[in-house]
């Protein structure tokens, strides 16, 4: 039997070494195998009340390490990754009873949770084809027709990145991608009449009355966020989370808001992760209000 070795030097590794990594990624797997649901679980019928599903939020704003290692099963090392990134993190979504019976374990060690309905959360955001921004005021264009957004009706703005990649065609592996997609960004502005955020794309907003400035849509949006008195609570920390993929539907969803022609499908496709930050901002705005 060959033993692992050094990439290094080629030495094999030392016994006991092994048995740590060995202890840690059994671990990992029990700890990967307790937060699935089981086999029987997932191949019986949904129910009236088994088909609800929550989502278990913690939150780590006044967390510890020991609690975090304790709750979770998790190293020291992660644990403090996890305290300096802070906030609020989604742990994960299970259907009614399981996700009660996993909060109330996680609180048994000190730990804090919020959870919250999922079937809220996957309503879509009202989305800004443009507007004008006002010094404390936003007059936006949207499907459901002129809106008005004041400093003091905003409750959080939840903001971040959306990556773009083109899918790999399997069918024409000669292909020479000559130009990868743009990366995009979003602005959800949450209110407190409403629990549909406002969304505003930088680069599809057309902005009334600003005809001529040389600052970029994303900057001029930005500035106009941080100068708001009262200032709302800003969430930027989408941006920390790996990109979960999926079929662009944005270019499509954009030309009808400025009511242009819906672009030709090709065969390229475009894949970005904007109904990630989609749900990330429905969960927060709902942690927000207090659901």
């Amino acid at each position: 039997m060959v033993r692992p070795k050094c990439v290094y030097c080629g030495k094999p590794l030392p016994a006991q070494l092994l048995e740590a990594v060995a202890g840690s990624a059994q671990k990992a797997i029990q700890e990967l195998e307790r937060q699935l649901p089981s086999e029987a679980d997932a191949a019986a019928p949904p129910t009236a009340s088994g088909s609800r599903r929550l989502l278990i939020v913690l939150d780590l704003r006044r967390a510890d390490a020991a609690a975090l290692q304790g709750a979770l099963g998790v190293s020291a090392f992660e644990a403090g990754q996890r305290l300096r990134k802070g906030g609020l993190q989604l742990h994960r979504i299970a259907a009614e009873t399981e996700a009660r019976a996993e909060a109330e374990r996680i609180g048994g060690h000190g730990l804090a949770t919020v959870l919250l309905d999922e079937q809220p959360l996957l309503s879509e955001p009202l989305v800004a084809s443009g507007g004008a921004l006002e010094q404390q005021r936003l007059r936006a264009r949207t499907p459901a027709g002129r809106l008005e957004l004041t400093s003091d009706q905003l409750l959080l703005v939840v903001k971040g990145p959306i990556h773009r990649e083109h899918q790999a065609d399997s069918t024409n592996l000669k292909r020479i991608k000559s130009a990868t997609p743009s990366p995009g960004y979003r602005f959800h502005l949450h209110r407190r009449s409403d629990a549909r955020p406002l969304e505003l794309d930088p680069g599809a907003f057309e902005f009334e009355l600003e005809r001529g400035r040389a600052a970029s849509s994303l900057l001029r949006i930005s500035s106009w966020i941080e100068g708001l008195q009262p200032r709302p609570l800003i969430d930027d920390a989408f941006r920390l989370l790996p990109p979960a993929l999926g079929a662009a539907q944005d270019d499509d969803e954009t030309a009808r808001a400025l009511g242009r022609p819906a672009q030709k499908k090709g065969a390229v496709v475009v894949l970005d992760n904007l109904r990630q930050f989609r749900f990330y901002s429905a969960w927060r705005g709902a942690v927000e209000r207090g659901a």
